[in-house]
Formats: C-alpha cells, structure tokens, sequence
C-alpha cells in the first residue's frame, strides 16, 4: 500500500464515523425533545402518602359492599346490610 492509498482509506473511515456520530446525533435530539413533551405533560402525584390509608379504607368498604351484594341471591334474605329489601 501506498501512503497515499492509506489517507484514502483513513478519509473514508473517517467521514463514516461523521455520519454515525450525525445519525446518533439526531437521534439524541429526538430523545430530548420527547423528555421535554413528557416533562411538560407531566404533573405533581394526586395522592400523597398521606391519602394513602384512606384510599385503602374507602376501597375496601367498596369491596365488601360488592361482596355482600354478590352472596345475597336468596328468596327470603335476612342480610343486615342487603340492598334487597325483603
């Protein structure tokens, strides 16, 4: 090889290594604009850990409530708390 063959490649080598660098380049902007949508999009929690153990009360009383309505399927119901009316 000649010298002069071997800048060529050199040349070569290194205007792909441009193009790759532009290609991740690009790419990394697109990333960042998206964060940036995602960050304005974006808002505080609802609930603080503070609300936490009321959502689970209130939450279980409308669990049982469905629970209870499930298991009365009898004719002559005598649930306390049964929305049946009998």
């Amino acid at each position: 090889m000649t010298p002069f063959s071997l800048t060529e490649e050199l040349k070569l080598q290194l205007k792909v290594m441009e193009k790759t660098l532009n290609k991740y380049g690009r790419y990394i902007e697109e990333l960042e604009k998206d964060v940036a949508i995602l960050k304005s999009d974006s808002h505080p929690p609802i609930f603080t850990r503070s609300d936490y153990k009321n959502i689970l009360e209130k939450l279980d009383k409308i669990e049982n409530k469905g629970n209870i309505m499930e298991k009365c399927k009898c004719e002559e119901c005598k649930c306390e708390n049964c929305k049946c009316n009998k």
